[in-house]
This record gives C-alpha cells, sequence and structure tokens, in this order.
C-alpha cells in the first residue's frame, strides 16, 4: 500500500522559509544613529513651538478674561450642531461623547479664544 501525498496547504498560508533573512548589514546602523539624532531635534522643536503655542493660549485666555468674553450655551450648542452636520453623527450622540471626555469644554475654550481674537482685531483695525 502507497502512502498517500501531504494534502496541500490552505489557500492564503504562508510557506515556512527554511533560511531566515540576513541580518541588518553594519551600514544600517549609522542610518539608524542619524534618525535618533533627527527625532531628537525634531522633539526639541516641537517642544519650542508648543511652549510659544501655549503661551499665547494663556494670553488669550487672560485678555478674555479682563474684556469680559465669554461663550454662551446657545452658542456653544450652535457649534456642537454644526460639528453633528459636518460628521454626520446624531447631535444628542455626539453632545454625549464631547461632555464625557471632556471636549465640550475644549471647545468651549477653543471657541472663547477664537472670540477674543475677533475682538482684538476690532479693537486694532478702528
Amino acid at each position: 500500500m502507497a502512502a498517500s501525498p501531504p494534502p496541500p496547504p490552505p489557500p492564503n498560508t504562508p510557506t515556512p522559509t527554511k533560511n531566515p533573512p540576513p541580518p541588518p548589514s553594519p551600514s544600517a546602523r549609522p542610518r539608524c544613529a542619524a534618525r535618533k539624532l533627527d527625532f531628537v531635534r525634531l522633539r526639541a522643536a516641537q517642544r519650542e513651538q508648543a511652549e510659544r503655542e501655549v503661551r499665547a493660549s494663556l494670553i488669550v485666555d487672560r485678555i478674555a478674561v479682563i474684556e469680559g468674553v465669554a461663550v454662551s450655551d446657545e452658542e456653544l450648542n450652535q457649534e456642537v450642531m454644526l460639528l453633528s452636520m459636518q460628521t454626520r453623527e446624531p447631535y444628542e450622540t455626539l453632545r454625549e461623547r464631547l461632555v464625557k471626555d471632556g471636549g465640550i469644554e475644549r471647545l468651549r475654550e477653543e471657541m472663547r479664544r477664537d472670540k477674543t481674537s475677533r475682538v482684538l482685531y476690532e479693537k486694532l483695525a478702528s
């Protein structure tokens, strides 16, 4: 009685390789070090930019307090409605999610900064 050949492997099954891939060449290592250096420089540059943005936000927030700029609940609800239409997410679902993850307050702060910027622009323009 002759033995039957083994069944073929199922489709989309990778065939095992007998030889592992070769290790990276020594010349590849300096490139990795260069990438790390670039990454460090990139992080430093991003940090500087982030610090400038935070300082500017703090200044605008202080001006908002001085000028009495606030975002009403009605304005906030209108913005959430607009976002709801843009994202095609039901208003209530979006609002609940924003309240739950703190996004609603971040949105209010962003709106207040925009409003404060407009007030400053109008004062400078007149």
